[in-house]
Order: structure tokens, then sequence, then C-alpha cells
């Protein structure tokens, strides 16, 4: 059985989309792991993906966040993350 498949039995979800998933995901790690250093300063709306301007701290909670040089996008926690592994990179 192919993952597509076990998944769709697991998840409901169609093999199919399970596949446009999966590319997905592998397009992004392919944009994440050729990127330099990231900027993750775009915010992006929960439902509808797209940038929001100034987003408040209730628009943040539940975000993602795409990085302005290679279009990767992560959650909120591993955003936070990257940055403090880049702030602790400066002051050892």
């Amino acid at each position: 059985m192919k993952l597509n498949e076990k998944l769709s039995e697991l998840t409901g979800v169609k093999p199919v989309e399970i596949d446009a998933i999966l590319a997905e995901i592998k397009a992004n790690t392919a944009r994440m792991e050729n990127c330099s250093r990231h900027d993750f300063s775009i915010t992006l709306d929960r439902r509808t993906k797209q940038p929001i301007e100034n987003p408040t701290p209730a628009q943040r909670f539940g975000a993602k966040f795409k990085c302005t040089r290679c279009g990767g996008i992560v959650d909120g926690l591993a955003r936070i993350w990257y940055d403090k592994g880049l702030k602790d990179s400066k002051n050892p």
C-alpha cells in the first residue's frame, strides 16, 4: 500500500489531495533549505493565506509566516525558534 493510500484510509482525504499536500511540503522544504538566511516578516492570514499588513497580535496568533527571500512558510513556533537561534548566535 502506498503512503498516500494509507494516509487516505486514516484521514478520509483523497489520495490525490494527499499527493498535492506532500508535493507542497517537498517544495517548501526545498525553498527553505536553499535560502541562506530567512526573514519571516510576512504574516499570512490563517484562513486566506494572504499577507496581512501591520497584523495585530490576534492576527498573529495561529498565523503562518513567509520568508521574504525564499518564499518558505513556517508556523509561529518555528519562527520563534529560528529568530532565537539568530539572536543567540550573535550573543554567545
